[in-house]
């Protein structure tokens, strides 16, 4: 017994004194201090344990990625206005040019008061002027009323002023003269001058025959105007 605790006494002494000398057992020892780590590079892998202290280091390091950016937009139309016609354009008729010499308006017969329109076409072959003639119907007295150079188609070849006559019934003369002196001749029998009892406006028609839309009487500026032809009246 005396040499079993004997031994251990050794045993215990020599336990101690190893653990007094220097650098002979780490794990028995406290760790002080301060450790200072530099990680430079890339690390890989995984590491797993207790780490009991201050650690205190830089980390330097690259990191290098791919990011991805969504634009979104809206797309806004601008409207082009287009401009669509009201119903079908039709080409404007051109009107025969015709060699004739003839008295459209008034009508043989018509009833006319005030200043009257005398329609028509003076056109012939070498043409050069053209007079126009009243006479008490079936008198044959001609009066010359007034001469034109220019060329009249299917237009106004002059104004009657029908308050220079009396109340009856006219007849109307256009003579166009040639360059030769020879002339053509048309005529508008019977033409009635009624101011004393003006008629009753004869409602306006188109091509069709239908009525066109009339308009309020106006008030009538009666304005001396300067004719573009020798004018003489009588």
């Amino acid at each position: 017994m005396q040499i079993k605790h004997i031994t251990l006494l050794l045993i215990a002494i020599c336990a101690v004194g190893l653990s007094l000398l220097p650098g002979v057992s780490p794990r028995l020892q406290a760790q002080s201090g301060t450790n200072t780590l530099t990680n430079t590079g890339t690390t890989t892998g995984t590491v797993t344990g207790t780490t009991t202290g201050t650690t205190t280091g830089t980390t330097t390091g690259t990191t290098t990625g791919t990011g991805t950016a969504t634009s979104t937009f809206v797309a806004t139309a601008t409207p082009t206005p287009t401009f669509t016609p009201f119903g079908t354009p039709q080409p404007t008729p051109t009107k025969p040019i015709r060699m004739v010499n003839e008295i459209t308006a008034p009508k043989p017969g018509e009833a006319v008061a005030g200043s009257v329109g005398i329609e028509g076409t003076a056109l012939i072959e070498a043409y050069r002027k053209y007079d126009i003639h009243i006479a008490v119907a079936g008198s044959e007295d001609w009066h010359w009323l007034s001469t034109s150079f220019k060329i009249v188609h299917d237009g106004e070849l002059d104004r009657l002023d029908t308050t220079k006559f009396s109340d009856g019934f006219y007849d109307l003369r256009v003579r166009v003269i040639r360059d030769d002196g020879n002339y053509s001749e048309t005529f508008l029998r019977h033409l009635e001058i009624r101011n004393a009892n003006p008629p009753t406006p004869t409602l306006a028609r188109d091509a069709a025959g239908n009525l066109l839309p009339t308009q309020p009487p106006s008030p009538i500026l009666l304005v001396p105007r300067q004719r573009r032809h020798q004018t003489q009246r009588w």
